[in-house]
């Protein structure tokens, strides 16, 4: 009313991320460290409190995948 405008208002913000630009290169170090950690070791190995949620997303951000590849050679028989 005052401004006469529709438009929308700008977003409140929110929450500010876990996984800072630091947090984040320690995060990819502990990965590298180690890569069958748990989400919550990794958090703890990266120094932020926070939960398995967050350290996965932030993996997700930094384009890191938690699913591993086959170590051994596929089976020689084939399925029926």
């Amino acid at each position: 009313r005052q401004t006469g405008s529709i438009a929308p208002k700008p977003r409140g913000g929110g929450r500010a991320p876990a996984f800072d630009a630091e947090a984040a290169r320690r995060l990819r170090d502990a990965v590298r460290a180690d890569d069958d950690a748990t989400l919550q070791e990794l958090a703890h190995a990266s120094g932020v409190a926070c939960c398995a949620s967050a350290v996965h997303r932030a993996l997700k951000r930094l384009g890191i995948t938690r699913k591993k590849s086959r170590g051994g050679r596929p089976s020689r028989t084939a399925p029926s």
